[in-house]
Protein backbone atom coordinates (compact mmCIF):
# COMPACT_ATOMS: atom_id res chain seq x y z
CA UNK A 1 0.00 0.00 0.00
CA UNK A 2 1.68 3.57 -0.91
CA UNK A 3 0.12 6.72 0.09
CA UNK A 4 1.47 9.26 -2.77
CA UNK A 5 1.02 12.60 -4.61
CA UNK A 6 2.57 11.11 -7.99
CA UNK A 7 -0.55 10.48 -9.36
CA UNK A 8 -3.61 12.40 -10.10
CA UNK A 9 -6.81 11.27 -11.14
CA UNK A 10 -9.26 13.03 -13.27
CA UNK A 11 -12.74 13.15 -14.50
CA UNK A 12 -15.08 14.89 -17.43
CA UNK A 13 -17.09 18.08 -17.13
CA UNK A 14 -20.92 18.68 -18.21
CA UNK A 15 -19.35 19.09 -21.78
CA UNK A 16 -17.40 15.60 -21.29
CA UNK A 17 -14.05 17.99 -21.16
CA UNK A 18 -11.36 15.92 -19.12
CA UNK A 19 -11.15 18.21 -15.55
CA UNK A 20 -8.00 17.96 -13.33
CA UNK A 21 -8.58 17.14 -9.65
CA UNK A 22 -5.11 19.22 -9.09
CA UNK A 23 -4.97 20.65 -5.43
CA UNK A 24 -5.43 24.50 -5.34
CA UNK A 25 -1.65 25.05 -4.56
CA UNK A 26 -1.32 23.71 -7.84
CA UNK A 27 0.18 20.18 -6.63
CA UNK A 28 -1.19 17.02 -7.51
CA UNK A 29 -3.80 15.44 -5.19
CA UNK A 30 -2.13 12.65 -2.87
CA UNK A 31 -3.30 9.28 -4.09
CA UNK A 32 -3.37 6.13 -2.36
CA UNK A 33 -2.65 3.57 -4.25
CA UNK A 34 -2.78 -0.76 -3.93
CA UNK A 35 -1.59 -2.99 -6.30
CA UNK A 36 -0.77 -0.83 -8.95
CA UNK A 37 -4.18 1.10 -8.83
CA UNK A 38 -5.21 4.24 -7.69
CA UNK A 39 -8.11 3.51 -5.21
CA UNK A 40 -8.38 6.40 -3.30
CA UNK A 41 -6.96 9.96 -2.17
CA UNK A 42 -5.63 11.08 1.13
CA UNK A 43 -5.74 15.04 2.35
CA UNK A 44 -3.59 16.34 5.16
CA UNK A 45 -3.81 19.09 7.60
CA UNK A 46 -1.33 20.30 10.09
CA UNK A 47 -2.25 21.53 12.98
CA UNK A 48 -0.31 22.98 16.16
CA UNK A 49 -0.14 19.60 18.00
CA UNK A 50 -1.58 17.07 15.31
CA UNK A 51 -1.49 16.18 11.83
CA UNK A 52 -5.23 15.22 10.28
CA UNK A 53 -5.51 12.89 7.54
CA UNK A 54 -8.50 12.49 5.74
CA UNK A 55 -9.20 9.90 3.38
CA UNK A 56 -11.39 9.71 0.18
CA UNK A 57 -12.30 5.71 -0.69
CA UNK A 58 -13.22 5.41 -4.48
CA UNK A 59 -14.98 2.80 -3.74
CA UNK A 60 -15.31 0.21 -0.72
CA UNK A 61 -11.49 -0.94 0.80
CA UNK A 62 -10.75 -4.16 2.22
CA UNK A 63 -10.26 -5.04 5.65
CA UNK A 64 -6.69 -5.35 4.36
CA UNK A 65 -6.47 -2.15 2.61
CA UNK A 66 -7.68 -0.32 5.87
CA UNK A 67 -5.20 -2.01 8.12
CA UNK A 68 -2.29 -0.81 5.20
CA UNK A 69 -3.92 2.64 4.98
CA UNK A 70 -4.30 3.38 8.49
CA UNK A 71 -0.31 1.41 9.09
CA UNK A 72 0.72 4.19 6.29
CA UNK A 73 -0.62 7.07 7.98
CA UNK A 74 0.59 6.16 11.66
CA UNK A 75 3.83 5.86 10.19
CA UNK A 76 3.48 10.28 8.83
CA UNK A 77 2.49 11.33 12.02
CA UNK A 78 5.41 9.61 13.60
CA UNK A 79 7.21 11.19 11.11
CA UNK A 80 6.51 14.17 11.40
CA UNK A 81 6.48 13.60 15.71
CA UNK A 82 2.35 14.87 15.45
CA UNK A 83 -0.49 13.26 16.78
CA UNK A 84 -2.57 11.72 13.93
CA UNK A 85 -6.21 11.90 13.48
CA UNK A 86 -7.48 9.84 10.77
CA UNK A 87 -10.94 10.76 9.06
Amino acid sequence: MHCTSVHSTSRNDSSGKPVSRAASSGMLNPTVVADDRVIGLWKRTLKRDRVEVALQPFQAWTDGQWVAVEAAAEEYGRFLELDLVLR
